[in-house]
Parts: structure tokens; sequence; C-alpha cells
């Protein structure tokens, strides 16, 4: 099999283009390349999902991975993150070039929020920022099922800021951690069991003041309190703008958006999830971070779990629904305003989102999945929407921008084929993987199966090109197919393995190519079942390879990594920025 990945729901900046009238499949886009995008107090580029994490502050990225089963002074599934830092030798774990290695839990010293409790799924997801505009990114982890007061899983999110030492809780060299509930001061709504605040996060810059802000999917939220049966469920999206303090709920304050907020499209209803999956980008280069919210069980028209996003865009005062400052709300499914495919039951379009300007014309692109997506006869085996952005916006029907695209594994050029239940789709990142200006788009498969193993998992990576993503090397490389019996990757395939599972995309060896993490949690260490493992490809000219630099491969058994690998432990759950 042909390999090579690609990922991140952050991209670096891409080289302004100036393309040509005829270049582009759909009408013509201005000569004139976009102002660049605005970049962070540190410096880092604003993307979609937040930009490559650099938590102390070395020009090199740094990845957090979850474990959410991870038991934790006898906390059975309390959680927890792993960080490893960069170097000029990619990822590191032993000090060498580069911090040690850090894991956190609920019971680090010095953490803020009253410790590790059974079930509480610290590192459900992770979304890097630049919170106080310090130029050390920090580290938001969602704990979706933490209970507050006396509603269980009613979810909070736990803050680490950066500093040279890298992440740290403790005030030294950079602020205290933070830990945000619904009950938090300040903060719109109560926690509530079974609200799951924290269950998706997403980072931008809303407000273009310089500091990075945080949205927060809380997707059990029932909308009219805990005792209204009838109208519950619906999910919500809370935002925390950034300050030279960090993340607060004041000044500005704190934003709560639900599909019933005035000018918001679509009314909220029972189910719909809305909040369960984010991404943000700059999709009409005005400067201002907008934000992507999935509601993956929409049900449209009489369709069931068809699935679909909302798109509110920044303004000066910050995400706005209305049009003023910048573009109205948008609210998409496949087969609205042009885009490709129809709605079906059970597709659950927006189940994964990442951003990044595939085209390279200055306007980030979104990929939106459809992981259950049927393709002809053969159920529930993905797909991945594409829209590109505009002047005005996101747009389908080439206004502006190219039309829109439907990829599957069955799509002209894509490397293996569509089968059963292999969820391509199931998660989604983009980056520019061979230093081209144009964002690639990697795609994760985790029931893939290879050969006659079941479910090992697998991830396909499409290049970007002056007209987008395509598969067949005209404008841009071949389409890749990875998996873990791939040439020079190591490891093996074995059934279970559930390569795919989390994607994340950065530079960890700084040498200007975006390299891919693909997170495979049921992977089987020594006689651990379910340990998890992490498999890291390194980027050159040509995209993702596996020999020079060489490829990586992480478990808690790792030399220098802390912790050690337990049964059913599950890193790899969750890489920094991943959507699933």
């Amino acid at each position: 099999m042909r390999g090579t990945w690609r990922s991140l729901g952050a991209v670096a900046l891409l080289t302004s283009l100036t393309l040509s009238a005829g270049s582009l499949a759909g009408p013509a886009v201005a000569t004139a390349a976009p102002a660049p995008k605005p970049r962070h107090a540190s410096g880092r580029t604003e993307t979609t999902g937040g930009a490559f994490p650099d938590f102390n502050g070395d020009g090199y990225a740094d990845v957090a991975i979850g474990a959410i089963f991870e038991d934790v002074n006898g906390k059975l599934d309390a959680g927890s993150v792993n960080v490893l830092y960069g170097s000029a030798a990619g990822m590191e774990a032993d000090g060498l070039n580069a911090p040690d290695d850090q894991f956190w839990t609920a019971d680090s010293p010095g953490m803020e929020g009253g410790g590790a409790h059974t079930g509480n799924h610290f590192g459900f997801c992770t979304q890097p920022g630049d919170f106080n505009g310090d130029g050390y990114d920090d580290l938001a982890i969602g704990i979706e099922l933490k209970g507050i007061g006396d509603a269980p899983n009613a979810g909070a999110v736990q803050v680490l800021y950066g500093s040279p030492i890298g992440l740290q809780v403790d005030g030294i060299e950079g602020p205290n951690d933070q830990i945000w509930a619904q009950d938090s001061p300040g903060v719109q709504e109560d926690s509530e069991s079974g609200d799951g605040f924290g269950r998706a996060l997403a980072s931008a810059d809303f407000n273009g003041d310089g500091f990075d802000d945080l949205a927060i999917g809380v997707k059990g939220e029932r909308i009219g309190g805990p005792g209204d049966t009838a109208y519950g469920g619906q999910g919500i999206t809370q935002v925390l703008y950034g300050t030279a303090n960090g993340l607060q709920a004041d000044d500005p304050d704190d934003q709560l958006w639900w599909q019933d907020s005035p000018s918001v499209k679509d009314k909220a209803e029972l189910g719909d999830l809305f909040g369960r999956s984010l991404g943000a980008g700059d999709f009409n280069n005005d400067g201002y971070g907008d934000l992507v919210i999935g509601s993956y069980d929409e049900k449209i028209a009489d369709i069931p779990e068809a699935g679909a996003v909302n798109v509110l865009y920044g303004s000066a005062t910050g995400l706005q629904a209305d049009g003023t400052g910048g573009p109205d709300d948008q609210f998409w499914f496949q087969g609205e305003n042009g885009m490709a495919d129809i709605a079906e039951a059970g597709d659950v379009f927006g189940r994964a989102i990442t951003t990044g300007d595939f085209n390279g014309d200055g306007y980030d692109d979104v990929a939106v999945s459809a992981r259950k997506e049927d393709v002809g006869t053969v159920v529930d085996a993905g797909a991945v929407n594409v829209l590109y952005g505009s002047a005005a916006g996101l747009q389908a029907e080439g206004t502006g921008g190219p039309d829109d695209q439907l990829w599957t594994q069955d799509s002209d050029g894509v490397e293996d084929q569509c089968e059963t239940g292999d969820w391509f789709g199931m998660t989604v990142v983009a980056a520019d993987f061979n230093g081209d200006g144009y964002a690639d788009l990697a795609v994760g498969s985790r029931y893939e199966d290879v050969g006659t193993i079941q479910d090992a998992g697998s991830a396909n990576v499409i290049y970007g090109s002056a007209t987008g993503l395509q598969a067949d090397g005209i404008g841009g490389p071949d389409d890749q197919f990875w998996t873990e019996d791939s040439p020079g990757v190591l490891g093996k395939a074995t059934t279970g393995d559930r390569l795919g599972q989390s994607i994340a995309a950065a530079d960890w060896n700084g040498d200007g190519f975006a390299d891919l993490a693909v997170g495979a949690l049921g992977k089987k260490v020594g006689i651990y079942p379910d340990a998890g493992a992490v498999n890291v490809l390194y980027s050159t000219t040509i995209g993702l390879q596996a020999f020079a630099p060489d490829d990586q491969f992480w478990t808690q058994d790792t030399e220098g990594v802390e912790d050690q690998a337990e049964p059913n432990d599950g890193l790899g759950w969750d890489l920094t920025g991943t959507t699933s």
C-alpha cells in the first residue's frame, strides 16, 4: 500500500498566491490575494481549531495525548493527558533537547478542581490556544463527565497555561491553572446533570483583540431546565474570551449560543446535540475567527440523524449571527444551497470538523465528515464534504470560490475502496504536509479492515492544489493511504487497533513541514489489551513518509514517557485539537 499521512486542525500560514481567472473549478476569484491572516500576540498564525501548539515557546510544536480510561489513584476511568515536547529531532520524552514529558491528571499537584473521580474522562478532548497572549500556548482539557456539586456528568474544562518551562499549574513563570464549569462566576447557565460541558472545544480569536478565545460544546444541555422533559437535550455552545489575564467570563462577557438564539438559523429540537463538535477558522479572511458548530443528530425535515452545522462569524465584538460587523449565520446540511449529496437518515453529518486553506486563496475552507454515510449499497462507509471560503464566507456553488466537494474512498484517485462500516471521516485534520502553500486533508477511518485484520484502522491523505483538494496528482501529490502495515511504519496492524480514532498535525521538528500523529486507542502494548498508542509520520517536500526522518511509535511504555501502559487506558483517544 502506498502511504503518507497528513492532518491537523491547525495549519501554518499559507503562502499568498495570485490566481488566474481560469485557475479554479468555478467562477474566477480576484487576482489580488487577500491580506495575510491575523497573527496572535505570540506570533502564531490564526487557523481553524487553533494553531500549532507551542507550550514552551521554543519554536517547536508540542502535542497532548488523552487517555480517558486511565485509572488514577484507584479512581477508574478518571482520565489523563500526556504531553510530549517537540525538538529538532521531533517529539521527545527524555529531556535531551526539549522539556521532559508531562503526565497530567486531576490529581496532579497544584491542580484546581477537587481531584480525580471515577468516570470523569479527564482528557476527553484537548484544545490549544494562547488565551493570555504571552507567546506561550495554553491547553484546555475537556472533562465531559465531571460532577459539579450535586449534578453528575455536568462537565468542566481545565486550563493549563504555558510558560518558558512548558505547561504549569502553580503560577511559576505563568498563570495558575483554571477550572471552568457552568457554575463558575460570571458564566451563563447552571451546571446540570448530563450537560457534558466540555464535550468539544475549539479556539480562535473571535473578536480580533490578539487573545485566543475558547468555544465549549455542551451537547447535553436541556434548554428550559432539567424539569422540562418535552423540550430538552438540544445542546448549546458557550464562548469564553481571552484577555491579558487569560480566559474570563465578564469583560468581554461570555456568550451562550443555541439554535433558538436571536438570528441563529434553524430551531432547537430534542436530541440535536448542538455543540457536539466544533471547528474554527477565518472563512471570509476579515481577521476575525469564525466558529462551526456541529449538530450531528439534527433532524432534517423528517429525516432523523441526518446532521447539520451552523456557522457563526466573528466581528470586533465577537461572534454574531445577525450580520452586524460580519456575515449572517449560516446553516448547512447535505443538499442545502448546492452542497453535494442529500440528507439521509443516520449520516451524522457534522461528526468531525477541520479547517484549512486547501486552494491557497487566503480564505479558510472547512471539511465536515458524515462518517456513517452510505456510499451506494455500502452501509456506513463514510464521507467528507468540503466547503470553500470566499469574501462572503463559506459557499458551495462556485460563487467567489470553488464548488464544494464530496470525498469517499470510492472517489476518483482515492486509495483503497468503500467497505461496510469503515467510518471514513471518523476524524479529519488539515495541514500543509509538503510545504507547497496548500493545506492538505487527512481522514481517519478507525474501523478500516487491513486485509483480513478487522478494525485495524487507517488514514487517507488528500493533497491540496490551486483548484482545491485533489487525489489524482494533478496540481498536487497523489492521495496516500496509511496503515500500520504500510512500509516503514512502526508497529503492526492488529485486530481492534482502531488507528484513526484521533488525528493531529503540527511541525514537531521545526523543519517547516507539518507532520501527522494518529492515535490507535485499541492497541495492545505487551500483554495489556487496549492500552493505546500513537504513530507519528514526519514530512518532507514530497509529503508524509516513514523513513527520513523515521516515523515514531509512542506508548506509555516508551522510554521516558511518564506513567506506564495498563489494560484499557485507551492512550490516543484524543490528540491535540481532534474532533471526533
